[in-house]
Formats: structure tokens, C-alpha cells, sequence
């Protein structure tokens, strides 16, 4: 909870909302602040929700929408829990979509920012690696590396290098094929 705590501090939010994966194909909450009785706020996303979908199509950074007009789909769920602007923070852990972070309003009914985005992203980052430290989705995977081979090292251009003396070859012995013959 100290983690989404840092969404109020460092982006103004009023609410936020962490959502992990489950094995039922969707995304349940897990912890929230700042939503009242009164906010519509999902115990579960599953397939269908809009901000399933939203989530889908911005699942590598954080993307945010500050008019409910600005998405048809997403619009209408909002202004339904009586918000106007959203900042979702996917979580991955390797390539794996592993939950999410619903923030919802800023104080001063101010909008979302790219810099509020970049903000963002170190926030997703320590939830990440918080996720990945207890391990409830397995091994962290490790960064890709990339691995260069070696190449040898030419001789420096300065060295000259003499081909040996070829040896001149061997004289028949005349006595042994005479012998033979």
C-alpha cells in the first residue's frame, strides 16, 4: 500500500487501485485507496471490461486519458464511477503482463501528464520488483543478454612475416632403382 501511496505524492492522485493477475484470466484487486463507498471500482477486470481492453492496447507504458469523450468504450465506465480522467501503470515481469495500477484523478481536477507518465513508470518499476522479490509468479526472469564472440587479432601490420626456405626436393637414388629394374 506504501507503494500506491506514491501515487498521491508524486502524481496528485486521489485514488489508486492495484490489480495483479490471477489463473482465471483476469486481473483482481488487491489493494486500493481513496475510493469511497460510493466509487464504482471493480473487485475483478476480466475480458470484456473496457479497461481490459485499454490496458491491452497500452500494456507496455503508462498511458492516460484526461476526457472521457477522448475513448468510446473506456468514456463511459468512467464517468459511470464518477471519474473523468484515468493513469493506468501495467506491471510486467519479463514479458509477462502481470497486473496493474488504476489511478484515478488528480487533485484540483488537474490532467495527466507525460511527465505524470514518466513518474509513473518508476512507481510500476518498485511494484514490479516488489512482485518479483516475493515471487508469486515464479523466477524472475533474467535480462536478455546479448553475447559478441571474440575476434582474433590480426598480427600487428608492422611484423613481417617470411615464408620459410623451401627445401629442395629429395634426389632419387639412381643404385636403387637400377636394383629394381
Amino acid at each position: 500500500k506504501e507503494l500506491l501511496y506514491r501515487c498521491l505524492e508524486e502524481l496528485g492522485a486521489t485514488k489508486a487501485a492495484l490489480y495483479l493477475a490471477s489463473s482465471q484470466s483476469s486481473f483482481e484487486l488487491v489493494v486500493q485507496y481513496g475510493f469511497g463507498k460510493r466509487d464504482a471500482i471493480a473487485a475483478e477486470i476480466k475480458t470484456g471490461n473496457p479497461l481490459w481492453d485499454w490496458l491491452r492496447r497500452h500494456r507496455t507504458q503508462p498511458a492516460f486519458l484526461n476526457d472521457t469523450s477522448d475513448d468510446r468504450t473506456l468514456g463511459p465506465l468512467l464517468e459511470s464511477a464518477g471519474t473523468a480522467r484515468l493513469l493506468t501503470i501495467p506491471l510486467t515481469l519479463g514479458d509477462r503482463l502481470i497486473g496493474l495500477v488504476d489511478v484515478r484523478d488528480k487533485a484540483r481536477r488537474a490532467h495527466f501528464t507525460h511527465a505524470d507518465a514518466t513518474a509513473a513508470r518508476t512507481i510500476g518499476k518498485a511494484l514490479e520488483d516488489l512482485v518479483g522479490t516475493i515471487g508469486i509468479y515464479g523466477p524472475v526472469p533474467e535480462p536478455a543478454t546479448l553475447e559478441v564472440a571474440a575476434m582474433p587479432t590480426p598480427p600487428p601490420a608492422t611484423t613481417a612475416v617470411t615464408p620459410p626456405a623451401e627445401a629442395p626436393p629429395p634426389a632419387l637414388h639412381t643404385s636403387i632403382v637400377e636394383s629394381v629394374a
